[in-house]
């Protein structure tokens, strides 16, 4: 699974942004609207600030071309459609560097 961000806004009257981007599973690429808070910001020892990020979004596994399982007797499938993204990790902003470097 590999995602590729192409843009970010922020949510229009809530906190929070929406990463676009495409996500790839499987060979099959589709563009996706990943929702994401800013948990945290602190100042790392080196002046680096660094992020606390989290993300969720739902695909449909379908759509990237999974499609195994196998009915149930009892009705449905051993294998639900729905698959639910859970994202948290730390992003960095590099400290500017000194003129003249």
């Amino acid at each position: 699974m590999t995602f590729k961000s192409t843009r970010v806004e922020r949510k229009k009257g809530r906190d929070g942004y929406v990463l676009f981007g495409d996500l790839t599973l499987k060979g099959v690429t589709k563009q996706v609207q990943l929702p994401f808070t800013v948990t945290g910001a602190i100042k790392d020892p080196w002046g680096n600030t660094r992020f606390g990020v989290e993300a969720h979004t739902k695909i449909n596994r379908r759509d990237f071309g999974i499609n195994y399982g196998k009915a149930l007797p009892a009705g449905g499938f051993d294998v639900g459609d729905e698959v639910t993204i859970n994202l948290q990790f730390e992003a960095m902003q590099p400290a500017a560097k000194p003129a003249g470097q």
